[in-house]
Formats: C-alpha cells, structure tokens, sequence
C-alpha cells in the first residue's frame, strides 16, 4: 500500500466504507500486482465483515469469485463497501452502496457514485451574534439542490440510483430495456407526459383460444390515461402489421371509447394435461366463479389419423363427451353448440366425433354459454374403448379449461388508452407476447401563441397545466386557479430554446414532484403566487425587485458550499434517436474533453430525450455549480410582502464585506433644473486614493438606481454623483443608499425562497444571480465573482517551535504522566481579535485532520494533548477570529514525532559520597526528568577499580538496593573501589553512568585476618556454573548430544545462550575457632559479555568500541552471599540464612560463602576472574 497523501498515476486508487454501520470513508492507494482480496483483508482484516463486502472495479461490480485473481491495473478506481445482508433477502448492492457513498469520492476523485450528497457544515457566529456564517462541503450535484432554483429531477429506478433520496420511485418505463408486459393488480396507471416508447402493462390476462383447429392468443394493454396517440406498435423490434392474422383494436382513451371487441370479456384459464381414455372414465374440473361461458381444449398431440398396409392414410374418428352442471347440483347437463363454438365435429346428443387424418397435431376447441352466472363443474370422458392397434392414431388429451366472465377486463372511472390484439399462434410466435411496445404521445392543452387548443405536446408548459387538470389526481385545478399568463409565456420560452419533457410517469409520484421534474428541464420551478400555480424561470434579469441592507434587514447568514467543480457530467438519458434506450452523453466543463477530464459526477436527463437538449441542460448546472456556490439568509419585516420566489434581488451587507456602508438618505442636492447632484446620508462615507466608488438606491417604488461618485479622499456624509439623477428619477429622503467599490456596492441575487414567520416577517433564501449561468451554454463559463470588497486578512501562523520530549510532560492521577506537545508562535502583528485553531492527523495513513485536543492556548503558544510516545502526527494551525468571514491560511508541522517518555533519561548529576558509620552514603541532586521522578529508579554497580575512569557498568556488580527516582541519598555499603549509578525512567529506558570512587575509611580500627580465594580454579560446588580458562561463567542451555555439528559451534560453552542463573558454592570458608568481631569485604572482577557478538561481526571502528569483551546493555549480574555460625562449622553447625554481602560487620566464629549469577537475557553471561572474600578482625 502506498501511504502517500498525494495521488500517483501508477496508484490504483481504492475508496472504501470498511464497516456496515459505520459511515467512515477512507481512501488508499495501492500498487499494481495487488489483488481485489489482498487489498480487501488489508482494508477489512475481519474475515465475518469480508464476507459482506462488494467490490467494483471502474464502476464494474466483480463476483466474489474472481477477487483472488483479478489485479487492477495503474489508474484503476476500486470502490469496497461493506454492506449488512448481502447474499439474501433481494437487496440491491447498488443502492445499498449508493447511500454509503461518501464525499471523498466527490471531492477528489468525482467516481461513479458522485451522486450521492455528503455534507458537513461548521458554523461560525459574527462579533455581535448576529450573523451566522458556515461553511459546508458537498458534492457538485448534492449542491444543485441547494442553491439552484431549478435543482436537478428526483427520480429514481431499479437499475438508476436516487439522485437526491427519494424512495419508493422505481420506473419500468424510465430507461426502456429489459421492460416486459406484465399484470400488475392494483398497480399505478401510466401517465404519459409528452412521446416516449411504452412497454405498457397488461390489462388482463393473455389467454388463448382455438378456433377451427387453430389456436389463437388475446392479449389485452393498457398504455395510461388517455388521451393518447398510440403508434409504431411493435413486437420485440418487428413492427406487429408484418404478423399473419392479426387484429388490432385501440383506444385512445376518451369518454365517447366503445367496449374492446377483440377482448371484451374476463377470461381465466385453467391450464393442465389429462389424457382421455376409456378405462379411466369421467375426468372433472371446476371452472372459477362468476362464470357466464365455458371453453374447452383438446388436442390430439399425436394426430389423428390411422396407417393402411400399404402406407396412406386413414380417416379415424375420436368420440368424447362433455358435460358439465352448476357446482353441487344434479343432473348433468349437455352443452349446446354451434358451428362456430364446435366446428369441424359430429354431434349425436352428449357425444362428440371428431374425423381426421392428419398426422400433425390436432386441436379442437368447444364452447358454450351457461344458463345463469356461478361456477360450474365440467367434466370430459372418451366414449369408446381404448385401441390397442398401433396404426391407429387418437390418444386424445384435455388440456385447457376456460372460465369466461361477459363483464369488461377493465373497471376504472376514467377513460384509458389501451390495445387488444388477437394473434394466431403459429411459426411466428413461440409463447406468450411480453415485448408488446409502441410509441405514445399525449394529448394536451397546448398553446398556440393564441388560444389552448388540444393537441400532442411535449412543451413543459403545457405538460405543467396538463398535470394540475390529469384525471390522474383527485383535485383537478381550475382555470381560475392557473396563472395563465405566466405559463403561457413559460410555453413561448421552452419553444424557443428547445426545451421538453418526454416521460412515463409509471410509479407513484406526488403531484408538486411531477410539475418540479417537468420545470426542472427547463430551468424552472412550481410556485404559488396569490393562490395560482405558476412557475418561475431561472432566466437573467435586470430589473431588481427588492434592496437588502442591514437597515431594513437582520440575522443575516451565508453559507459557502465548497465543492471541487466536476470536469464534467456523465448523464444517461431515454434517448429518442436510438428508439429511447438508453443512452449515455458526457457533458464536459470548459478546458476539459475526453483527453484530459478525470473527474465525473453523474447527472441525469430525467424526461430529456433529445441529446442537444442535455447538453444545455448539463451545462447549466455546471455554470450552476461553479457560479453559485454562496448562499444567503436573513429575516426581513412587510417588506417581503413585495418580492416573489425567483425575482432578482439586491443585497449590501457588511458581514459579506458587499458594500462598505448602508444608511438611508438624509437630504438630496440638486442643480437649478431639479437634477438630483448627490446626497446626504446618516452615516460616514470612507474613501481611499485611486479607488473608484459608487452607490446603490432603492427607492420607495423599489427601483434601483446605481451611480458612481466623484472620489473625496477622507470621511463624509454627503457625496457627488458622477452624473445627475434626472429631476423625474429622484430618490427621496428616507430610501435606502449602499455605498462601496463601484460594481461591489450591492450583490444580485435570485430570491430562492420565502419563509413566512409567525408575525409579520419573514426569511428569505437568496443565491448569486451570475448572468454567465444563462449563456453557459454558448459560451465560456467565467470564474465566479462573489462581489466581496477587499479586506484586511488574518495572517498566517508563524510556528517557531514545537517541543515533544520529557519538558513538556505533566502529572496525571497517581503516578501517571501526561504526554503533551508544545508550539510557539510568533503573536499576530495586530491582534484582530484572533485566537489559534489546532488540527491533527496521524502521519501516512490519509485520514483526514480532526480538531486537536487544545489544553492551553495564548496568542503564543499551544499545547495539545491526546497524543501518543513514538508516533508522528500532521499538525496544521491557523488563526481564525469572530470578526473574520476567511480564517488565515494553515501553517503546517507534517510528521511531528511525540518523544514524550522514549528519551533515556539524564544522568544524575552532582553525585558525591561521604563515610558514615562504616557505610558510604551517595548523594545527588533532583533528577529533571518526570518520568524518573514518578515511577523511575537509580541502580548502584561496584567495580573494584579504584579509577573511576577504569570501571565500567559491564565489569561490576550490583552492590546495596535501588533507590526510587525521587530519592536524592542512598546508603551503600563502604568498600574500596568506584561506585557506579545509572538512572532508569519510568519506561526502563537507562541514562549514561555516573562515576565517583573513594577509598575504604574505618570508624573501628580492623587489622588484616583471614582471605578466600577461588579463582582460578573454582573448584566448589557449581551449579548452573562452569569454569573454562580461570574463569567462572553460566553454563550454556544447549546439550552436547543435541548439536548437529560441533565444528560450527563458536562456543562450546554457551551454545544456545546461558541459563537465567547458577550458584557456586566456595571451596572454602573461614572459621576463626571463636566467635570474633570481623568485618567482610567482597572482592569481585566481573565482565557482561554477549556469547553472540564476535569480533568478526562487528563492522564499526574498534576506537568506538564501549566494551571491547561484549555489549553493555545486557542486564547480568554476581552476587556474593554469606552465612554465619557460632558453631564448629565441622560439626553439625546451626548457620543463619545467607544474605547478600558486600561490606559489612559481623560477630560470628564461622562463615560460608557463595556467589549468584544471574542473566535476564540468554545472550549475556556474567564472567568471573576474580573472586574473593577479605576478613579482617577488630584490633
């Protein structure tokens, strides 16, 4: 995996959701070679949550079977996610992905699932709290919905995603392919909206029938509600004129419709397989209820026919009876046929002969009508014995069962367009018909520039009225409810720029989503004005309808939605050049084409199925998406009452830097013509040298008017126009007056929407007007202008410092220590009211930066807490204020590594040693580490060397017990030589050593006596212990008969390591034949040596060398014990219990001795050449 943050070409880019129930998105980028499973069990190390992940590959989703041998190439986007209930239950994997789907993918990379909308939005109150400012990141298309008045259409289907959420939508009909004719009880009646190719649901059940020994099929469609025009039908993708024997019957749909011919009645077909014998008599069968017709089938599968000697044909005649009574009554009844309903047959009472000689299949059909609906029992019976003779052919068998019911297959209170067929089945059929289609077209109101006439229409315009007056919804509205005016100019405007709506509404739909993805493709929107359904167009304007400022406005806010603009959008559409399927255009952003464009967002043609149309379409909304990424809201009072949803607006404010001053008007200066010169405010007018500056005036009859000013360096109240306000245009005393740059005085914005308040006042949503959104189609889309006038910024943080290690730690409860980090920074040059923000990551792992854990903050420094020892963290500050709409830019600490408590420790300084009582008592100041403070200790070594300069931590051997790292004394016993100290923090982590050494001094004055001595020969008791070449040692843990090869064995000794520790029990003691005062003193030579490090494997100059016989940071040790008697020792002695020895006083006759070796690494092996005990006995 490669942990880089940037992207490289060569990376194969993997977005993934690892966890169903956790919405974390994270991405990564792997090398080429890497399989779909080895990337998935890094991602996802659980093997039960592997099991409910999907995986696809540039939008292809991949069978779990093929993950271990499929290997993304360089460039290649995997999306992983891990969904609960995969395998089961029908779910759809994409729709489940869809809803995970998170905004990286949008951000960064713009993959196929850019759709969905992700946001997260922080807010941040104004100096007065009362202006809130947020801003939010969201996908391209997610943002449309936000800040276009005309967003994008919400429709979804089974194999389309939900482009904004909505549920419960799926369309059979919005792309074309895979649809089948089927029966859908109690389903949603199409409402066709404009032409568009239908695969219409069936309107009964297709049955068949046959008629003079051929088999005919009924099918019965319904295309919508009508009026429609049907055309083209079709079977799969032959028109159905080129069939055999075909009859079509439509209906448009309208009140004066007569009842279909070609199906009139309810058929329900009870389809089996009985062979008629003799032997087995009567077979019976019960027809459905509500029956008024009865049909019966039988063929003869085989022919019939009988074979002479030589060969021909013979006539044979089948005989069979049909009876039939009202369920549970008696007697049997016999049917009445006729020619049509039996033809080609012999009746003689109940029996019925059939003659033939054909050596095909024969089917006979025979029905009849009963006296009185109900259900009826029917039962069939070969009439004559079976023959046994194989040349006679006319085994006949029962195989269908019709129950008729004369009312009509359709029960609705409006006129529908539907289609019955009757077809005869033959070669050029193989089954049931389930690709029946047609192209539909509906019949509105539409205007023809002077009256609504009725006609076939795909204008938005008219499909809008058309909706609000559709038998399709209960509350038809009436024309006095229609703002006709408006919508008729809305029809004029969709026919000039080709704009129109072709769908099939075939799900459930509420009536405002219907009439907004009908305005949506013409970049329009449903209101309500005074009472009327209108509509209001997304189209440039000049006249503004309202002025906003903070004099006749409040609690302002804006929101920024910052989105990384799509190269382009890939947008499926019912495309009606390819007979409406489905089709795919790429609609590209400037600059970009299919060399260059990376980044996708899916938006699609919901109702568009003209190719130039959606492109139109498509290049609105990017122009939407890069021009109108702010958006505004602020409460006003009455004087909302003036504005309407979609009018262009003026706004100056000063939380948006627009304009530099409001106020209202206080007098007016005129010329001797009554010309309006300029004008007086209520508030100071600041101006700058070579700046240009100008005003905007809402008067009492809300029209603008924008002027420039003559340019007065300094403060002022009363200003000069560039040129006169004509005598009849003049504002009057009381308007309301922006001052600011020329051009930035005011912002135009489109008023979105109007929320109405429990008084008398109201909220207003507003976005940027941006004229290029209307020609972006046409020409260039240009950068976006928002307007803002420039202002002082906040700088940027200037890091000076940053302290990870031991003097930035601080006590936590009991000995706990708190790791922290410390940055300084330079204070900003004007205070600005600001205050430091803190942000943090962990190092390499691509995550995103999340709000640092601050326990301090001052205008210098900042210390943040919840880190880790020994990791490396991303640190980004920057100053942010109250006053500030944009926070300073990020300074940046990347890869900062936490020390905290992983630095060895400081050695203990200022170490001194005095005699006291026999004792040498070692003192040194307080250590300035924390951790050696709180849960640290100091050890104490001995070394014989009376040098310090000579001894080393290696060559000596513990002596007295360990202080803690707060002691600042420690009693040792006295004996000649160097004592050595080292300090271990918190963590065992060893400082350097500290030396001192002295020479023995006396209290009591001693005279020599008695030494043991062992060495060279050590020849006491050893166990665990060796001695080789006059020296004692550990034994090796590896036994001579289990090494393979000796002639490989470095150290015969210590192969395999040392044993963790061993005793020599001295070969001799002393016994000073009565109990005298003695002082004992050890005498140890001692080196740590590792058994593994040769001189041969060393690389590194021998001058650097610390220990040139091993490494000294093994932990080993020797310890010389004794044990007293006051007893012949040669007798049967009572000894005290061994204690360690070093230098100490005794009153004792006799004394044994032994030393311990121990070794807390296998490695290393305490070494002894010098092993003695001194007596000396009190003068």
């Amino acid at each position: 995996m490669v942990n880089d943050l940037v992207k490289l070409n060569s990376d194969i880019t993997v977005s993934s959701s690892p966890h169903p129930f956790k919405d974390a998105n994270r991405i990564d980028f792997y090398v080429e070679g890497t399989t779909l499973l080895e990337i998935l069990e890094s991602i996802q190390p659980d093997a039960l949550l592997r099991k409910q992940a999907h995986i696809f590959l540039n939008d292809e989703l991949i069978a779990e079977r093929l993950w271990s041998a499929v290997c993304p190439n360089a460039g290649d986007f995997v999306y992983i996610s891990v969904v609960p209930g995969k395998g089961g239950g029908g779910k759809n994997p994409v729709k489940a992905l869809g809803t995970i789907a998170v905004i990286a993918i949008a951000a960064h990379f713009g993959g196929p699932l850019g759709l969905q909308i992700g946001a997260k939005t922080g807010f941040f109150l104004s100096a007065n709290a009362a202006v809130a400012v947020g801003k939010a990141v969201i996908g391209g298309v997610g943002m449309l919905a936000l800040n276009m008045l005309s967003p994008p259409a919400r429709a979804s289907s089974p194999t389309l995603p939900a482009l904004s959420g909505s549920a419960d939508r799926g369309s059979p009909t919005l792309f074309i392919e895979g649809a089948r004719n089927s029966a859908q009880p109690y389903g949603t009646i199409p409402v066709v909206l404009g032409v568009h190719k239908s695969v219409p649901p069936l309107g009964g059940l297709t049955s068949t029938e046959i008629v003079g020994g051929e088999q005919h099929l009924r099918m019965l469609v319904v295309w919508g509600y009508g009026r429609l025009k049907i055309e083209d039908i079709k079977i799969g993708n032959t028109p159905i004129a080129n069939f055999d024997d075909v009859e079509v019957e439509t209906k448009e749909g309208v009140a004066a419709d007569t009842a279909m011919s070609l199906y009139p009645d309810q058929i329900t077909e009870d389809r089996f397989s009985v062979t008629l014998d003799f032997a087995t008599s009567w077979v019976q069968k019960t027809t459905a209820i509500n029956t008024d017709e009865i049909s019966v089938d039988i063929i003869w599968q085989e022919g019939l026919t009988g074979y002479n000697s030589d060969g021909t044909n013979s006539r044979v005649q089948s005989q069979f009876k049909i009876e039939y009574r009202e369920q549970g009554s008696a007697p049997w009844l016999t049917p009445t046929f006729t020619a049509s309903t039996a033809p080609n047959a012999t009746i003689t009472g109940s029996n019925i002969g059939i003659w033939d000689t054909e050596t095909r299949a024969v089917r006979h059909g025979f029905r009849w009508t009963v006296a009185s609906r109900g259900t009826y029992e029917v039962r069939v019976q070969r009439s004559v014995a079976d023959v046994s003779d194989n040349t006679v052919f006319d085994l006949a068998t029962w195989t269908v069962l019709r129950s008729i019911n004369n009312d009509s297959p359709i029960n609705f209170p409006h006129p529908l367009a539907m289609t019955a067929i009757k077809v005869k089945a033959s070669n050029q059929l193989n089954g049931v018909i389930e690709n029946l289609s047609a192209t539909v077209s509906s019949y509105v109101k539409d205007w023809d520039g002077t009256n609504w006439t009725e006609a076939v229409s795909s204008n938005p315009a008219s499909l809008f009225r058309a909706v609000l007056q559709h038998n399709a919804y209960i509350k038809n509205v009436a024309d006095s409810r229609l703002d006709l005016e408006t919508i008729q100019a809305f029809h004029d405007y969709c026919s000039t720029n080709g704009f129109e709506f072709n769908m099939i509404r075939d799900y459930k739909s509420s009536l405002w989503d219907t009439i907004s993805d009908i305005c949506a493709v013409a970049r329009a929107a449903p209101v309500d004005f005074d009472g009327k359904w209108s509509v209001v167009i997304d189209q440039q304007k000049t006249i503004p309808r309202q002025h906003f400022t903070p004099r006749n406005s409040w609690d302002f806010g804006a929101e920024k939605m910052f989105v990384d603009v799509p190269h382009g959008f890939k947008s499926r559409f019912a495309n009606k050049d390819k007979d409406y399927q489905q089709d795919e255009l790429i609609i590209y952003d400037d600059g970009f084409d299919a060399t260059n464009a990376t980044e996708f967002e899916q938006l699609d043609g919901i109702g568009i199925t003209d190719s130039d149309h959606l492109w139109k379409f498509g290049r609105f909304h990017i122009a939407g998406i890069r021009l109108r990424p702010e958006r505004y809201k602020f409460n006003v009072d009455f004087e909302y009452l003036v504005a309407r949803k979609g009018d262009l607006i003026l706004i100056s404010q000063d939380v948006l830097l627009v304009g530099i001053a409001q106020g209202r008007i206080t007098a007016l200066q005129t010329d001797g013509s009554g010309d309006v010169t300029g004008v007086t405010v209520d508030e100071t007018l600041t101006m700058e040298s070579a700046k240009d500056y100008g005003v905007s005036i809402r008067t009492v009859n809300d029209v603008a008017i924008v002027k420039t000013i003559v340019l007065n360096v300094g403060d002022q109240t009363t200003i000069v126009f560039d040129t006169v306000i004509p005598k009849l245009d003049k504002p009057r005393v009381g308007d309301l007056i922006s001052f600011g740059l020329a051009g930035s005085e005011s912002l135009e914005c489109i008023l979105l929407d109007i929320e109405t308040n429990n008084d008398i006042s109201a909220t207003l949503t507003a976005s940027a007007h941006s004229t290029a959104i209307f020609t972006s189609d046409t020409g260039t889309i240009p950068a976006f202008d928002s307007k803002l006038t420039a202002a002082a910024t906040l700088p940027t943080v200037e890091i000076e410092n940053i302290r990870t290690d031991e003097s930035v730690l601080i006590r936590g409860g009991g000995d706990t220590l708190i790791t922290r980090v410390s940055i300084t920074f330079a204070p900003p040059a004007n205070r600005f009211n600001a205050r430091i923000r803190a942000q943090i990551r962990s190092t390499g792992i691509g995550s995103d930066f999340k709000d640092a854990d601050v326990l301090f903050s001052s205008q210098t420094e900042v210390i943040l807490g919840s880190v880790s020892d020994g990791a490396s963290y991303d640190i980004r500050l920057q100053w942010i204020s109250d006053d500030f709409f944009v926070n300073g830019d990020f300074s940046f600490a990347n890869n900062t590594l936490v020390i905290g408590q992983t630095d060895p420790p400081d050695p203990l300084s200022n170490m001194t040693i005095s005699v006291f009582g026999g004792n040498a008592l070692i003192r040194w100041d307080t250590p300035p580490d924390l951790d050696v403070r709180f849960g640290g200790v100091v050890k104490f070594r001995h070394s014989h060397e009376t040098v310090s300069a000579s001894a080393s931590w290696s060559e000596s051997v513990s002596i007295g017990t360990t202080a803690k790292g707060a002691d600042l004394i420690a009693t040792l016993p006295l004996k000649p030589g160097t004592y050595l100290a080292r300090v271990f923090d918190k963590g065992g982590r060893p400082s350097t050593v500290t030396k001192i050494d002295t020479k023995q001094a006396s209290v009591l004055a001693f005279a020599a006596a008695t030494n043991v001595t062992e060495e060279t020969a050590f020849t006491g008791i050893h166990t665990n212990t060796i001695a080789v070449d006059s020296v004692l040692k550990l034994i090796g843990t590896t036994l001579f008969d289990d090494i393979a090869d000796v002639d490989l064995v470095a150290d015969i000794d210590s192969e395999g390591g040392v044993v963790s520790s061993g005793v020599y029990d001295f070969a001799s003691n002393i016994d000073l034949s009565t109990v005298t005062k003695t002082r004992l003193t050890t005498d140890l030579n001692v080196v740590v040596t590792n058994v593994f490090d040769l001189i041969d494997g060393r690389l590194t100059n021998i001058d650097t060398w610390e220990s040139f016989d091993g490494d000294v940071s093994g932990e080993a040790d020797a310890r010389v014990q004794v044990r007293s008697t006051d007893d012949d020792p040669t007798g049967s002695p009572t000894w005290t219990a061994w204690n360690n020895l070093d230098s100490a006083e005794f009153n004792a006759r006799a004394y044994d001795f032994r030393v311990n070796l121990t070794s807390e690494n296998s490695s290393f092996n305490p070494v002894i050449s010098k092993l003695q005990v001194n007596s000396e006995e009190l003068a």
